[in-house]
């Protein structure tokens, strides 16, 4: 078997169906996602570092705001899906803000206050250290205090940017039943084309085989199952 490259020069098809197409709007702010939680159909994104004004300007083009955390199931999900993301221990910045409300938490969501997870002693506005602590994250899996439990901070700081989570629900419905990708062939090439559901696992899976080029246009069509997630397709070339 020909050993295959991806070529993005010449043919890189990324074809996302669905929600996936939002992350598109952000480029390299978007680290990871779109990820499904099963619970409540939601889409989730982790962004990179910037401060939660930003951050939640950047989830709002995303479709959604920073992360509405509803239970300690939700909490325990966000924080193992993001949380060591990469390998990486990430402080994470969720929707909960006091902003123009001193001492009124309130999602950015608009979506009601049912849970809190504040680590002990918190919110402590800063101590009286910093005027304001508006905004709030939660800690890395390996901070000091317990794993999951939220901070406020004021938000504008210079040590303040952390990474983002950002919740999307799923308020669009897109149903595609059958995809057509074409492409034109050079006929010096062998061409593979792969999909995968999910950029985060970086595992892509052959859809047929391997094709020659004839110098001519190529198509060819992939059934999308009823319940079956969103595709991103690429092509690979080789000699």
């Amino acid at each position: 078997m020909k050993s295959l490259r991806p070529n993005f020069a010449l043919a890189c098809v990324l074809l996302a169906i669905g929600l996936s197409t939002f992350s598109q709007r952000l480029g390299a702010q978007v680290l990871a996602g779109p990820v499904l939680n099963p619970a409540n159909g939601h889409y989730y994104y982790l962004l990179e570092t910037n401060y939660p004004t930003v951050a939640e300007t950047q989830a709002v083009e995303l479709g959604g705001h920073l992360v509405t955390i509803n239970d300690a199931a939700e909490n325990a999900w966000v924080l193992a899906t993001f949380g060591n993301y990469g390998g990486v221990p990430r402080t994470l910045q969720i929707g909960l803000t006091d902003e123009g409300h001193e001492g009124q938490w309130a999602w950015m969501s608009g979506e009601p206050v049912t849970y809190l997870n504040w680590s002990p002693g918190e919110p402590n506005n800063g101590a009286g250290i910093f005027a304001h602590e508006n905004y709030s994250f939660m800690y890395a899996p390996t901070a000091p205090w317990p794993q999951g439990s939220w901070n406020d901070i004021e938000g504008s700081l210079p040590q303040d940017p952390y990474w983002s989570v950002a919740e999307v629900p799923a308020q669009l419905s897109i149903r595609v039943s059958q995809v057509e990708l074409c492409w034109p062939t050079a006929t010096n090439l062998v061409y593979q084309l792969q999909y995968t559901t999910n950029f985060t696992s970086n595992v892509w899976t052959p859809l047929g085989g391997q094709i020659n080029g004839t110098g001519a246009k190529f198509c060819t069509t992939d059934a999308i199952a009823e319940g079956q997630p969103g595709r991103f397709y690429r092509i690979v070339t080789g000699p």
